[in-house]
């Protein structure tokens, strides 16, 4: 992946919703329910990853990797 080595890691959430209500909004659990579902609804998710740049912390080389569920990686092949 351009340099990048890939992790596959279970305990990532394969999707996630691209908006939803922070967790410090001070409302209902009702309301926080109803409105992610709205969110979820009006705009949709998408892949969750994280892309690290191990040479910027100091340990180990140059360059970086991607840490995603495995059910990304089909899409992750796709991109070249």
């Amino acid at each position: 992946m351009n340099g990048l080595r890939v992790v596959e890691s279970v305990h990532m959430p394969a999707r996630r919703p691209k908006i939803q209500l922070r967790q410090q909004a001070p409302v209902s659990d009702r309301f926080r329910a109803e409105m992610d579902a709205w969110l979820l609804a009006t705009f949709g998710d998408e892949a969750y990853m994280l892309v690290v740049n191990t040479g910027a912390l100091g340990f180990g080389p140059s360059g970086g990797m991607i840490v995603t569920n495995p059910a990304n990686l089909v899409m992750l092949r796709g991109l070249k």
